[in-house]
């Protein structure tokens, strides 16, 4: 009669075997389900979609006070974005605009604590626009889409008759940082300046801060990158960089500061025990003073594109 073979050495091949295939099923849907784990529109509830779904205080700008009309922006890939132009009636054309580029997590009646700041305190008008997928715009949001969402939300503002386009300014918080440099890329004689907020170096950089695992894996997970480490060389707009110094992305900031190279203009302001989330609550008056002062110092500056080799085309 023929052996059997060893029962331990057969369990520990299967257990061996289950583990292989479980990592590797993982990793597909770490992939290709990754989109989903940073673009996280219904957070923080699933209940929350939609700005009309949220408390009181964040479902439109009117339920702080704020003038505003609904927008619909529509990209060249035609998706109709959703938004808010909120503005300051007659004083509307004689103020600064800033678009403002959000977070990856949760709908843009979220942003509307930080936007009734600067409306009252900076008397600025401010366009703030849904990315695709998000809150009321149509599609899936995902890395190239954005990219599209950027440039569209920025013209639309350049030509809208109601404001002065020589005083636009884009701004981006964490993610949307990324978003807002891309997008700057496109309108650098024509945007005032950028104001980049908690914003990482690329999202790979990202992935290295989570844990050791994912920067172990990180070459085969990764589909996301936000190369904003390799693109704000090339920026000549004055850029404020605003960083709470408790946020994980802190010292990418800096990195940023010193890549921007070309930037006819950087200022860095810092806010002492500021997290990512609550960098303007913290930073108080401090945090207003920086961005009016920017204001002034960039107001009759002219920005003169350089060449470069990738030869990003003006739209």
């Amino acid at each position: 009669m023929a052996k059997s073979g060893n029962p331990f050495l057969t369990c520990c091949w299967l257990t061996l075997l289950i583990l292989v295939i479980s990592l590797l099923v993982s990793l597909v849907c770490l992939y290709f389900g990754q989109d989903q784990l940073i673009y996280q529109n219904d957070y923080p509830s699933p209940y929350e979609e939609y700005p009309e779904e949220n408390q009181e205080g964040k479902r439109n700008p009117g339920e702080k006070s704020m003038k505003y009309e609904d927008i619909t922006i529509e990209t060249e890939d035609d998706v109709r974005l959703s938004g808010w132009f909120i503005h300051n009636a007659a004083l509307t054309p004689t103020l600064p605009t800033i678009i403002y580029m959000h977070g990856s997590s949760g709908n843009i009646g979220h942003s509307l604590s930080w936007a009734e700041n600067i409306y009252f305190n900076l008397k600025a008008n401010i366009v703030l626009v849904g990315y695709r997928g998000y809150g009321h715009s149509e599609g899936s949001p995902n890395e190239n889409g954005l990219e599209k969402d950027s440039k569209s939300i920025i013209k639309w503002t350049l030509e809208n008759k109601d404001i002065n386009s020589e005083q636009v300014y884009v701004m981006g918080n964490v993610l949307g940082g990324a978003v807002a440099t891309f997008g700057v890329q496109f309108f650098q004689d024509q945007v005032k300046g950028i104001i980049l907020q908690n914003t990482f170096k690329n999202f790979g950089n990202a992935v290295d801060d989570t844990n050791w695992l994912f920067r172990l894996l990180r070459p085969l997970i990764l589909a996301n990158y936000w190369p904003t480490d390799e693109r704000i060389k090339n920026i000549v707009t004055p850029i404020l960089f605003i960083s709470g110094s408790d946020s994980d992305t802190h010292d990418d900031m800096q990195d940023l500061r010193r890549l921007a190279v070309h930037s006819q203009i950087t200022e860095f302001l810092t806010i002492p025990r500021a997290g990512k989330e609550n960098t303007w609550r913290v930073g108080g008056r401090s945090y207003l003073t920086a961005i009016e002062n920017f204001f002034l110092e960039t107001k009759f500056l002219i920005n003169i594109p350089i060449e470069t080799d990738e030869g990003v085309e003006s739209i």
